[in-house]
């Protein structure tokens, strides 16, 4: 995958600006709505992908 076609840097992005996996993950649920339920799965690996690079931030809150 082009590095230009890899939301990854945003999703670090969201994390590091205090976003939890939690608010990430329900972006997907909208995503679903008025993208498909396709893209949002797509997307939602890349952002599992992510999320297994940061477990210290499993929690909300943190």
């Amino acid at each position: 995958m082009a590095a230009s076609k890899c939301p990854c840097g945003q999703l670090r992005i969201a994390l590091n600006a205090g976003a939890t996996k939690e608010q990430i993950a329900e972006v997907f649920l909208q995503v679903a709505a008025y993208a498909g339920v396709a893209r949002a799965f797509d997307g939602y690996q890349v952002a599992a992908q992510v999320f297994a690079e940061n477990p210290e931030r499993s929690d909300p809150g943190k």
